[in-house]
């Protein structure tokens, strides 16, 4: 299930059987009309069944307790989809740069959860920990959204008043957002005034405005 494969009438996914073709979706995309277990027939685009993100319809799906229907399901699915299929939009930055799924965990998800845990809140992603690692054993770990800026490739580090830190550390000390600090940075102000300048209201705010 880690690769893109022909779809077939009488195949298999989840509570999912492939029963005849439907009319393309968007793009030209493969579309086929699917017969839950429960009697249900719909129409569900190719890549949603190749890759797991459609294992049975909404009605099933929130009734069920089946592994294949939680967050860390979709999570470990989202992880292969990035490194693997190139039509992905994020696969330039993992796929596209060499970065590859464990071959323990790209065809096993009880695996990969049994090393990962359930993913402690709604708040958590999955990270890997040296970002030019694969998502392997010793590579991954949940993380908020804060925690894996601090580990993003695209880190910048400022040097202010003798101290060097991450941009994100930064913006936490002075009261900014991390996406205000950048946009400043980004539109050329003074790392001074950057970081000490109150937050104005507005639609220009943050962004024309310079040191006199």
């Amino acid at each position: 299930m880690g690769k893109h494969r022909l779809i077939t009438i009488g195949q298999v996914f989840g509570r999912w059987t492939v029963i005849a073709s439907a009319p393309a979706g968007q793009h030209g995309r493969s579309r086929w009309w699917c017969r839950c277990q429960c009697g249900a027939v719909i129409d569900v685009a190719g890549a949603s069944l190749n890759y797991g993100i459609s294992r049975a319809c909404r009605k099933c799906a929130n009734r069920t307790h089946d592994a294949s229907l939680t967050p860390e399901y979709r999570i470990w699915v989202g992880m292969r989809t990035r490194c693997y299929d190139k039509k992905h939009k994020k696969y330039k930055h993992y796929g596209g740069r060499g970065i590859g799924v464990a071959t323990c965990w790209r065809d096993d998800f009880a695996t990969w959860f049994a090393h990962v845990g359930p993913r402690p809140s709604p708040q958590h992603t999955l990270e890997r920990i040296d970002n030019d690692k694969d998502y392997e054993p010793g590579n991954v770990r949940w993380a908020t959204r804060r925690e894996q800026a601090r580990n993003t490739s695209q880190n910048r580090w400022i040097t202010f008043r003798g101290e060097t830190r991450i941009l994100m550390d930064w913006a936490v000390q002075f009261g900014l957002t991390f996406g205000c600090l950048c946009n400043r940075l980004n539109h050329g102000w003074p790392i001074e005034q950057a970081l000490t300048e109150p937050v104005f209201k507005g639609p220009h705010a943050n962004v024309k405005r310079t040191l006199s």
